[in-house]
């Protein structure tokens, strides 16, 4: 899928084998061509006077994110991109992820501490800063657990799954919805099962041996849901109708692809559901060259191919069968036939 020939304002990830981990961002007028000042230019900056940036992390479509050390230790800090600065609909969304999630607090979303813009050098710099994790994404891992099986195993994926669910429906009972969970936007501690820095954890891949292979062992901490640069409120009226389509197009439910559709909490349910699919089988469910390939295919009504001929040795285990029925439920083509993802979660812990 090349990312020039989708709808203005597409958030887009390449499928499995390639780097889930940045997305694309479109706004009109403005291409990723164009030439752009290093995000290393503000290493040894002190943003909001008290956030000394000391080492540059990664890029996404809207920011540049960097560790800084702040009053209370170091912190996560993620600056509007240099090329979006200009752009009033860019900077109003920067400005909303620092209103929904200041003061959000759940032990499965990662915290939301400080927000604002730095004009002490001319142009304004508008920032967020977070809580400091010490992680790695779920895409990350499940890269590297694809060099000996592409999926994970069902009780991780099941774990990871819950915890991001009930992140999900904490946020939807604050009237929030995230619009783009996905595998880079998951996050996975490294830490052992007493909440302590783990000694396997010296390596990525003695990490995963020790978490993801052998003992499968999650804390409640332990999953963070991250990134809420297009998170919006649910609202009830047509005002805030969406006015561009945003997410990333593999994990968008059908009705997240309409420019009429309004923030809904059950296109979370989707994505959490497709991406369930994506760890238990390391398949997407829907799939195509370009968005509205991928959209036609989620809107068709047509089940993907079922986990249980994936995974042949699931139907011999008991929950097998109803795990694959509880997946079609939260991939209901209409968001009125899927569950909430307070709902998803029990049905996922079982009786």
């Amino acid at each position: 899928m090349d990312p020039q020939e989708t709808t203005p304002i597409v958030r887009w990830a390449e499928p499995w084998g390639a780097n889930q981990g940045v997305s694309t961002l479109l706004l009109p007028g403005v291409t990723h061509r164009e030439p752009m000042p290093s995000p290393k230019r503000l290493l040894e900056r002190v943003v909001g006077g008290k956030y000394a940036i000391f080492e540059y992390i990664d890029s996404g479509s809207f920011g540049d994110v960097y560790r800084a050390h702040g009053p209370d230790g170091v912190v996560t800090v993620k600056v509007l991109r240099h090329i979006h600065v200009g752009d009033l609909e860019a900077r109003d969304r920067f400005r909303e992820e620092g209103r929904l999630m200041l003061g959000v607090s759940h032990p499965n979303i990662v915290p939301t501490l400080d927000a604002g813009v730095d004009e002490t050098t001319g142009e304004p710099l508008f920032y967020l800063v977070m809580e400091h994790f010490d992680g790695v994404t779920l895409q990350h891992a499940m890269d590297l657990r694809s060099e000996r099986l592409p999926w994970l195993f069902g009780p991780t994926a099941l774990s990871i799954t819950i915890l991001v669910l009930d992140a999900l429906a904490f946020l939807h009972e604050q009237g929030i919805v995230h619009r783009d969970v996905k595998p880079s936007n998951v996050l996975l501690a490294l830490k052992d099962a007493r909440g302590r820095e783990d000694e396997s954890a010296t390596t990525l891949s003695g990490w995963l041996n020790e978490h993801l292979l052998q003992k499968e062992r999650f804390l409640q901490n332990a999953v963070m849901l991250s990134d809420f640069s297009i998170a919006r409120k649910a609202e009830a009226d047509g005002k805030h109708a969406f006015t561009v389509v945003a997410g990333t197009p593999f994990f968008m439910a059908p009705e997240q692809f309409r420019h009429t559709s309004r923030p809904d909490p059950k296109m979370d349910v989707w994505a959490v559901t497709v991406m369930f699919y994506y760890m238990l089988t390391g398949r997407l469910p829907f799939v195509g060259e370009t968005a509205d390939d991928i959209r036609r295919c989620a809107e068709s009504g047509t089940p993907p191919v079922s986990i249980l001929e994936i995974i042949p040795k699931l139907r011999s285990i008991p929950w097998g069968n109803r795990l694959w029925e509880i997946i079609l439920l939260g991939l209901a083509r209409d968001p009125e036939d899927r569950p909430d993802a307070r709902t998803m979660a029990q049905h996922l812990r079982g009786p």
